[in-house]
């Protein structure tokens, strides 16, 4: 129930909304802090830089935590395979591991290059600090079950899966939470978790707008509320983010605040009273929204065969709808991997003949075999080009820019009205085809095969005048030369 407000902001700004936050945590037990955009790379630095905050009050010797446990939206067989990558420094593991929807970009694992750089942060930390000093970072995963991959067309699902999403999973997800917490009494618990999963109240649990049998209830209760009904609720602090919109802000609490990022709690935020408010409060960002790029659109022969050999693994069971709605998707990534005809609406059904799933992976197996070659010419190519040109024609129509921003393509290739060869050839194209080739580099440092890496190496030496040890770390160049942003 809503209510118009006065303008009238009745609860304290904290400007600095990490440092507020880990004192906050001295005395509750668990932080709940939302991903507000699966894969990108502003909500990743938000968490990174609350985790740096921590580290750099106990460095100070703050009155802070000294043993924070990080619960991310996964289960225990990801956070294992995580735990070795800080040891080896080898992300083909969980590569293989990719999930099939937007979450696998590239910043995903940007992401998790900095939580290694983060422990070993930490290590060294320990070797300086007095023993008493210590501090400890454990990483959990608590899911029952892989995390749900995809998010669209979910109708075809069977219900077993919704009914396990609407009913079931957050309540179990807060069971584990909370035999952890027991276990480790010592421990307080950052969650970083998907915006959804931190309401705290009675809500439409239908957030995909899945098509849901007659007189199905699809209200619940998210992982929120169980935590405070299993700890208290005033030891789970849950706090959403957003971008600053002046339109929704107080204009009491917009003039407070002119370009930092702020704390607030949710019902002294907004124009609008909500009596019965989602989230305990509100980190407000004023950081530049940036998207990522997603792993299915770095054309590598380590990705086009990863694809189909993902197709292949996925034909266990040909009845079963989830697989098969991942083996669809994946199918669906390869005409821009490798330049077949790319018409939207794909109708996978009828384009690839599904009716026939083992064919159609034998016969990808066997375009791989002989054009794994000319995998590498992709890009250069004319094909391409006209590939990507079509696809932007049809953004200035649909208004859909994220794949194309995905892709490399810069915000302001849609400064134009309308399309225009002349501004194709000579503004749009030669700013689009120099970021894809920088990003698509990334992407093959990463994941390409071993004359790939050397390859995409050599290039971004040179592009960049940098020669990092890690990929990620290229990334962050890219966005703060190219984008213009800090993170």
């Amino acid at each position: 129930f809503v209510l118009t407000s006065c303008d009238k902001s009745t609860s304290k700004i904290h400007k600095n909304p990490e440092e507020y936050l880990i004192k906050e945590l001295k005395n509750k037990r668990i932080l709940m802090l939302g991903d507000f955009d699966h894969g990108q790379p502003l909500p990743y630095y938000s968490i990174m830089e609350l985790l740096n905050k921590w580290a750099l009050m106990v460095e100070h010797g703050e009155d802070v935590d000294k043993h924070i446990v990080l619960i991310l939206e996964t289960d225990s067989s990801k956070v294992n395979l995580l735990k070795t990558y800080f040891k080896t420094n080898d992300l083909m593991p969980l590569f293989n591991k990719w999930p099939s929807y937007n979450i696998a970009t590239l910043e995903h694992y940007e992401f998790y290059a900095d939580l290694r750089r983060f422990s070993m942060k930490i290590d060294s930390m320990n070797s300086r600090l007095a023993a008493p000093m210590g501090i400890t970072l454990d990483i959990f995963g608590p899911e029952s079950a892989p995390v749900w991959d995809s998010h669209d067309s979910l109708d075809k699902f069977s219900m077993d899966r919704f009914e396990y999403f609407l009913k079931k999973r957050d309540l179990l997800t807060a069971r584990h939470i909370t035999e952890y917490l027991t276990t480790h009494n010592n421990a307080k618990a950052i969650i970083y978790y998907g915006n959804a999963h931190l309401n705290k109240s009675f809500a439409e649990k239908n957030i995909f707008h899945t098509k849901a049998p007659k007189n199905e209830n699809t209200k619940g209760y998210f992982l929120a509320h169980y935590l405070k009904s299993s700890f208290g609720n005033g030891q789970v602090l849950s706090v959403n983010q957003m971008l600053f919109d002046s339109q929704r802000i107080r204009p009491s609490v917009a003039e407070k605040v002119e370009n930092d990022n702020f704390y607030i709690e949710t019902g002294s935020l907004f124009r609008k009273i909500i009596l019965f408010p989602a989230y305990d409060g509100f980190i407000v960002r004023r950081e530049r929204f940036v998207y990522g790029h997603e792993i299915n659109k770095i054309i590598s022969k380590y990705v086009i065969n990863s694809c189909i050999l993902r197709m292949d693994s996925l034909l266990t069971d040909t009845t079963n709808a989830l697989l098969k709605q991942d083996y669809l998707k994946t199918v669906m990534w390869l005409p821009y991997l490798c330049g077949m005809n790319y018409e939207y609406p794909v109708k996978p059904e009828v384009w690839f003949r599904t009716d026939k799933p083992a064919v159609v992976v034998h016969e990808w197996k066997e375009w791989f075999r002989k054009n794994e070659s000319s995998i590498a010419q992709r890009i250069g190519s004319k094909n391409f080009e006209d590939m990507l040109k079509q696809m932007y024609i049809r953004s200035l129509k649909t208004k859909n820019t994220k794949e194309l921003l995905s892709i490399g393509f810069s915000e302001r290739a849609w400064d134009f009205s309308g399309f225009s060869e002349a501004q194709w050839d000579s503004l749009i194209w030669p700013e689009a085809i120099d970021r894809i080739k920088c990003i698509n580099s990334i992407g093959q440092l990463w994941f390409g095969d071993s004359v790939e890496q050397k390859t995409a190496h050599a290039f971004l030496v040179n592009y960049t005048a940098k020669d990092f040890s890690d990929p990620s770390l290229y990334l962050k160049w890219f966005r703060s030369q190219k984008d213009g942003v800090v993170y």
